[in-house]
């Protein structure tokens, strides 16, 4: 798991967080899919306070041929996201530092001429939150606790937009 040690600086953080991530060259950035999921390297930021749920998304993932990263609050998750090499960041709303929704407002005004699709997650009900994440650019939205099956279903359908145009049929 690629986590940042408390009292680690931030840079020191990247370094290591990105030396643990593959960096997949051009032709294998592309993901392409069988039955729905990726058999390819497409990049994934999880972003969240809660180590443990890290954790079980970076295990369920990884499997599933994901390169997966983490960071541990807002601001590690702002300058890892701002590389531009991510296809996706899954988000927890509340977090330290800056909260997901502060991430995905700076995100989307630093990030024009990149595409990063963004899954907010947050045990956070309420209907005005999610019509606010909405508006800030956030491309799902999923309750706590989650369903791996549903997160599943999401990623596929962000990443197939972005990643896959659509081909006529032969």
């Amino acid at each position: 798991m690629a986590c940042a040690a408390p009292g680690t600086s931030v840079r020191a953080a990247q370094v290591s967080i990105a030396a643990s991530c593959n960096q997949p060259s051009w032709p294998d950035a592309v993901a392409s899919t069988s039955r729905g999921r990726p058999v390819s390297v497409a990049k994934v930021l999880v972003a969240g306070e809660d180590r443990a749920s890290l954790e079980l998304i970076q295990a369920h993932l990884d499997p599933l041929g994901y390169d997966v990263c983490a960071a541990t609050n807002g601001n590690l998750a702002l300058d890892m996201a701002e590389s531009g090499t991510f296809d996706l960041l899954i988000l927890d709303v509340h977090m330290p530092l800056y909260g997901g929704q502060e991430v995905l407002q700076i995100l989307r005004t630093r990030l024009m001429f990149h595409t990063i699709k963004i899954i907010a997650l947050t045990a956070d009900t309420r209907w005005a939150l999610r019509a606010e994440m909405r508006r800030s650019g956030v491309d799902s939205y999923l309750i706590k606790p989650i369903s791996l099956a549903e997160l599943d279903q999401e990623i596929a359908r962000l990443l197939m937009i972005n990643m896959h145009p659509l081909s006529p049929a032969a």
